[in-house]
């Protein structure tokens, strides 16, 4: 998307002060940046993907569905041969149409679903640290060994709330444990909507990072979770309550 029409789009859907503010952002975004983000996790058992598997196959009601693991650009050729398109799909994490393209060159790993030949999910995972650099993902700490990092996580409008993101999300989670893989950890900005999303698909917040930019120094800092303010107070309540057997 051209930077005029994201200007028209952002004036349109949220008025003229929040073009301003978006504006200032933009011209101070090469000299500084400052970030929450949301760091969660989901350790990855077998059985326990299997059943949701087998749960969400009843439950789904979309006909010729697709998964497709994409390793390198000559498998997303091979497969745009067959008609499975994605590549050059305008998502959230692809508006230029060749960002997807270069994270399969930088080594990340695309989990795809189609509808017939139709793109409608896709999820990415970071493999190794050499992958995470090399296209400047979050440092977050992430033991490559027997864990992935996820990220660039999309479903076509067209079927959202129908449950083709589990689909495909267990899917991805049935490829990783065949592997070996006992954990997924993902770093994203932190919004509600964005949190609720994740928890929903079954991980849990591990921590916070905050992410700060000036100029050419950048600075990282893992924090572990905060409980909100209710959990608190019901675990002390609980505590406070509690009465040892002894």
């Amino acid at each position: 998307m051209k930077l005029w029409q994201t200007a028209r789009q952002v004036k349109q859907e949220q008025g003229s002060w929040a073009l301003l503010r978006t504006g200032f952002w933009f011209l101070l975004k090469p000299v500084y940046a400052r970030h929450i983000y949301y760091l969660y996790e989901k350790p990855l058992d077998l059985s326990t993907i299997k059943a949701k598997i087998a749960k969400n196959q009843s439950s789904i009601n979309i006909p010729d569905l697709n998964f497709k693991v994409v390793t390198s650009n000559q498998e997303a050729e091979r497969l745009e041969k067959e008609g499975f398109i994605f590549r050059s799909y305008p998502t959230d994490f692809n508006l230029n149409h060749t960002r997807y393209t270069l994270l399969l060159d930088y080594g990340m790993i695309a989990f795809c679903t189609f509808v017939g030949k139709e793109f409608a999910a896709i999820s990415w995972i970071i493999p190794s640290k050499k992958a995470q650099g090399k296209m400047k993902a979050p440092p977050l700490k992430v033991n490559y060994n027997s864990e992935v990092f996820v990220m660039g996580i999309w479903c076509h409008p067209k079927y959202r709330g129908q449950g083709l993101h589990s689909y495909n999300s267990n899917n991805l989670n049935l490829y990783l444990a065949r592997l070996g893989t006992k954990k997924l950890r993902g770093a994203t900005v932190y919004k509600k909507t964005i949190q609720a999303m994740v928890e929903a698909r079954g991980s849990i917040q591990c921590g916070q990072a905050f992410y700060t930019k000036i100029l050419v120094w950048r600075f990282w800092e893992e924090r572990p979770a905060v409980l909100p303010l209710e959990r608190r107070k019901r675990k002390l309540s609980q505590l406070a309550n509690y009465h040892s057997p002894d």
